[in-house]
């Protein structure tokens, strides 16, 4: 293979390996700054007239390219400053204080949009809420709490994007949030989602986790439906047995899955795996298909489980 293939081979796949981390939230730079690389080109080009032996322009050429790499994060780091994001520094002096801007267009600095966002629903009882939360490259945890949705501001919440479009309809509510960490966030540390909810309403939650390792304890909350895809993740989700029936959907890919199942539900599952493993433990198999406690427990309701994984680990316990 000609030294030039080789090196066209090694660009397309570190420009392809960074695409996929970026898509999946892992690491985030700005487009934009591709177009200030340029006259790497003209090095490039230069660099075929020098005489020297291919092997050395080989070489010069993966080194020009590693530089671009190190220049696109550093631009990027930079030109946020300025750039409007959804949520970005003040452009007046890019000091450590943020301001978040909502969906309908209204505009908060960090502090004051959470202290609205906690206090807001205190005295409002929902009788039920859907939540849709999209989840990157951290850990998240539910907790109780006062008002029907909340992040803590805890010492992650400076090094991850929010977006949080609420929609309510007399009693019933519609939450729509993304949670995501900004540009340049280092490789090596981890962020913390921690989500608070109100555990009066009955909750339809539809979670969408990209590379996270998530410890969802959905024990405390009236959970009627919930959906989860699961990419390149590990959850470990535990449900409860304040609704009768409960409709559970879980999509992996690459992801490991860990179910706690309250003794006193029955549970139903349709599986569909490809490349994947699972394991039911603790519970017998009835005629019917269902798994119960046995030992004399009494069966108060009903969890029906999708699960489709692909490349993936599924484990069911009982609690």
């Amino acid at each position: 293979m000609k030294n030039n293939n080789i090196f066209t081979a090694i660009a397309l796949i570190m420009i392809g390996v960074f695409c996929l981390l970026k898509s999946f939230g892992v690491i985030d730079f700005s487009w934009w700054a591709l177009f200030r690389l340029w006259p790497l080109i003209l090095i490039w080009i230069g660099i075929k007239f020098i005489p020297i032996s291919e092997q050395w322009k080989l070489i010069s050429k993966i080194l020009i390219l590693l530089l671009g790499i190190v220049l696109l994060f550093a631009y990027s780091g930079s030109y946020r400053c300025s750039f409007k994001n959804r949520y970005y520094h003040k452009e007046s002096d890019c000091e450590k204080k943020y301001i978040i801007k909502t969906a309908d267009g209204e505009r908060y600095e960090y502090d004051d949009y959470f202290s609205k966002t906690k206090n807001d629903d205190e005295d409002v009882i929902y009788d039920g809420a859907k939540l849709h939360l999209t989840a990157s490259a951290g850990k998240l945890t539910f907790t109780p709490g006062k008002a029907l949705f909340a992040i803590e501001k805890n010492e992650s919440a400076t090094n991850f994007t929010t977006k949080i479009n609420k929609k309510t309809d007399g009693n019933r509510a519609n939450i729509i949030a993304t949670l995501s960490p900004k540009r340049n966030f280092p490789f090596n540390k981890t962020l913390y989602y921690n989500v608070f909810l109100s555990n009066n309403p009955i909750w339809e939650i539809e979670l969408k986790l990209n590379a996270t390792a998530s410890e969802i304890d959905l024990s405390a909350f009236k959970i009627k439906e919930l959906k989860i895809e699961a990419n390149a993740s590990a959850v470990d989700l535990k449900l409860g047995s304040l609704c009768e029936n409960i409709s559970v959907d879980i999509e992996s890919n690459a992801s490991a899955i860990k179910l706690k199942l309250p003794k006193n539900m029955r549970f139903i599952i349709n599986k569909d795996n490809t490349l994947s493993s699972m394991s039911i433990s603790g519970f017998k198999k009835q005629k019917d298909g269902s798994y119960i406690s046995g030992n004399g427990i009494e069966v108060i309701g009903t969890i029906r489980i999708t699960v489709d994984a692909n490349v993936s680990s599924v484990e069911v316990k009982k609690y």
